[in-house]
Formats: C-alpha cells, structure tokens, sequence
C-alpha cells in the first residue's frame, strides 16, 4: 500500500520468494482507501496464491491475506 507503483511491489515480492524457504505470508492488504496516494491490490493480483479473510474487522470484508507455499 506504501510503495511507489505495482511493479515495484512485486519487484518486493520476487525477492521475497527467492529468500523464503517455506512460504511467503503477506496479511491484512486493504482493498479501500480513505487516500488516493494508497496503492491497493485485489486477491485477483494473487493468482495461484491462497487467499483468505482479513482478521482486522473480517465482517466488512476490505482487507484479505495472501500465502503462497513455497515448497
């Protein structure tokens, strides 16, 4: 949400894979923002990755996580 463009984000998560022995966990992503500036993301970014319920306020359903098993 902090970072400069989507390409750099996933710049990060590459080279989250290539450190991470087991799986990468990346929770809490919101899919609103109350700022413009906000870089947001949909589970649909995430394919092939397992996707669930944000635990921040899992009722109003605007964060979710990401994980991806590495082995």
């Amino acid at each position: 949400m902090y970072f400069d463009s989507k390409a750099y984000a996933w710049q990060a998560v590459k080279e989250m894979m290539r450190v991470a022995r087991k799986a990468i966990f990346i929770g809490e992503l919101p899919v609103t923002s109350h700022r413009e500036e906000h870089l947001l993301f949909l589970p649909e970014d995430f394919a092939g990755w397992k996707i669930s319920e944000g635990c921040y306020d899992p009722y109003r359903k605007e964060r979710f996580n990401a994980a991806l098993t590495l082995l």
